[in-house]
């Protein structure tokens, strides 16, 4: 199954896109959203279930009968968007040369460029995998077009394509044809400001003497994917607190250009936020989205 590439993620990125040509040539690909199951079903998956209470997000393995047919189980209780993203993910897998052989390694050994020296690695390029199934270049990129990238785009596209504003912010950074990447932020101290309050609150108060005030959280980046020609955003990195605030306050997403020092030199960015807080076990994590472009 030679791809004419050494890149692993070009390699299964291809072999996504065989699978899409594949579905093409049979059924016809439509428009976004793409169905999924349709797509499962040419790789050789033949159901797709939804556990409630499953330890996992998601796996793939086969079935116990004679036809060694395959079963994809996703957890019940996690998003649309997540489970059609799992779906690609284990699709994914079945796009490796050595599924067939062992589907619970799903590790490739031989000199293929799919070789992985890590489970990590392999999944991650499941993830790949599912990016190109669930929003496939051929569709993604006439959507593009004539729309201005930022978080505008990326609302709307998640929409269509009924996958996540995660999934969806990644994949239109992967396409621009500019520098750009998508980013997470949350309010919060940096490392040495936290280790700065400690050592305050340790202080005893003098009589005579002002406290010293404790530092106020900022809107720093959590987390960052960029194009391979945006620079690099360094994690704890603060920004103005200006489209944070108001995008908090509207609900909407907010646009502003804010400048920022980076490896010595100041960069001017246009960005644009939105507030997207996340539940996990239950608390409500405040959180925020956002597209990150040299202006």
């Amino acid at each position: 199954m030679a791809e004419g590439v050494d890149d692993p993620k070009e390699a299964i990125t291809r072999r996504a896109s065989r699978l899409l040509d594949q579905v093409e040539a049979r059924e016809g690909l439509g428009t976004l959203p793409v169905d999924l199951d349709l797509v499962a079903s040419f790789a050789g998956i033949a159901r797709v279930n939804d556990i409630p209470g499953l330890a996992v997000v998601a796996h793939i393995r086969p079935t116990d009968d004679k036809q060694r047919s395959l079963i994809v189980e996703r957890r019940a209780e996690d998003p649309h968007g997540r489970r059609r993203f799992s779906l690609g993910h284990e699709i994914g897998h079945t796009l490796f040369p050595d599924f067939w052989t062992d589907p619970r390694a799903c590790r490739p050994t031989s000199d293929d460029p799919l070789a992985a020296n890590s489970e990590d690695a392999v999944e991650g390029l499941c993830d790949q995998a599912a990016a190109e199934l669930l929003l496939p270049a051929r569709l993604v990129r006439p959507f593009m077009r004539d729309r201005e990238l930022g978080m505008d785009m990326v609302l709307e596209l998640a929409g269509v394509s009924e996958s996540s504003l995660f999934a969806s912010g990644r994949r239109l950074v992967d396409l621009s044809d500019r520098p750009a990447a998508f980013a997470v932020f949350t309010p919060r101290l940096s490392k040495a400001q936290v280790r700065l309050v400690e050592q305050i609150r340790r202080q005893p108060s003098l009589p005579g003497f002002a406290e010293q005030e404790e530092p106020q959280p900022r809107f720093r980046l959590d987390y960052s994917h960029g194009s391979p020609d945006m620079v690099f955003l360094p994690r704890e990195k603060s920004f103005s607190a200006d489209p944070f605030t108001r995008a908090l306050g509207s609900g909407e997403v907010e646009h502003a250009r804010d400048e920022v020092n980076l490896h010595g030199r100041t960069h001017s960015f246009e960005i644009s936020v939105l507030h997207a807080p996340l539940r996990i076990e239950g608390e409500i994590r405040d959180r925020y989205l956002a597209t990150v472009i040299p202006a």
